[in-house]
């Protein structure tokens, strides 16, 4: 008579799972090397017995919500990085995304994270700027002269995205630029204005000579 020995295991155990995106929460998979991947943490409480598991994200615009899936076997991973793609391989749209961790254990026993909310921003901020000279205005095609009576202050006028800090840097006739933080000098968006009257920030008069002026702001995508 033959017989046959089996192991059987039982085991009652399972434990829960927490995902965590990056504080930021929001990036921008342009490949401009700023932000183009979202960190991601996983804490899985109880981690042994563990047969597999899937991060799933969710577009909630869509009716077929879900663009990605990421699977593997044990052991779950404890950091991670979504490159923004979906399952073609293909930049996923602007908007707010959802992601989820499934993970299931030999047991038959499956535990799931809460939701996590991101963001995908590949736009960057805008701004428009304009100047002239006054009182006497300078015409559109004609190079922007000022100091003299007729033109003594330089206008210059602002429309930015309040939701992002701005910078605005003045290139110089030397070698260094003049970068001023608006925030900090009482500028909010969305519209600003100033009248340069050729002086720096302590009153002195800078040198005669050719400047030029930019606006600069980097958002919480990385743009």
């Amino acid at each position: 008579e033959e017989t046959a020995d089996w192991t059987i295991t039982v085991s009652l155990e399972s434990g829960g799972v927490e995902l965590a995106v990056d504080e930021y929460s929001a990036f921008s998979p342009n490949g401009d090397d700023r932000k183009d991947e979202l960190p991601f943490s996983v804490n899985l409480l109880e981690p042994e017995g563990v047969d597999s598991w899937e991060l799933e994200v969710r577009d909630p615009r869509m009716r077929n919500p879900v663009v990605r899936r990421v699977t593997g076997e044990a052991p779950v991973p404890k950091q991670g990085r979504f490159d923004g793609m979906d399952e073609e391989g293909e930049p996923l749209r602007d908007g707010t995304y959802e992601a989820r961790m499934f993970v299931q254990y030999e047991n038959g026993i499956s535990v799931s994270s809460s939701v996590q909310e991101f963001v995908i921003d590949t736009e960057a901020p805008q701004a428009q700027l304009s100047v002239d000279t006054q009182p006497q205005s300078t015409p559109v095609d004609a190079p922007l002269v000022f100091g003299g009576t007729r033109k003594p202050e330089l206008a210059i006028a602002a429309q930015i995205d309040p939701e992002v800090d701005w910078t605005a840097v003045i290139g110089t006739p030397g070698d260094e630029d003049i970068v001023v933080d608006l925030a900090r000098q009482g500028f909010e968006g969305p519209e600003i204005g100033v009248e340069w009257d050729g002086t720096d920030l302590e009153g002195n008069e800078v040198p005669d000579g050719e400047y030029s002026l930019q606006l600069r702001a980097t958002d919480n995508a990385g743009n």
